[in-house]
């Protein structure tokens, strides 16, 4: 599957992807507090388009690689970073400049 996010083009293979988070249990065995508490927000964590987006390329979001925190917010809540991996390639787009993409510019084909 050929997707589209923010600057990239990337092409994921769904099934291969699926196969490697099949081998992974939820959460990893990790037991730190930033883990337990992503693990806590289940799919609440994210909005529907990103988790339809995980679904489609094979991304368990059970299953992240890396979770963080970034910061406290002043009303008490915390705010999260995580990463997740596909099997694949990127197709195009620039060497650097995340920073500079919008998540919103997300599209799929197949």
């Amino acid at each position: 599957m050929r997707a589209t996010i923010g600057l990239w083009t990337i092409e994921c293979y769904v099934s291969a992807t699926r196969a490697c988070h099949a081998l992974v249990a939820p959460g990893a065995g990790c037991d730190c507090a930033y883990c337990r508490n992503w693990e806590a927000l289940g799919s609440a964590a994210f909005p529907g388009h990103v988790l339809e987006l995980f679904d489609q390329l094979g991304i368990d979001f059970r299953k992240p690689v890396e979770v963080y925190e970034v910061t406290r917010l002043e009303n008490g809540l915390h705010l999260y970073g995580g990463w997740y991996h596909c099997v694949g390639q990127i197709v195009s787009g620039p060497e650097r400049g995340w920073e500079e993409s919008s998540p919103s510019g997300s599209r799929l084909s197949q």
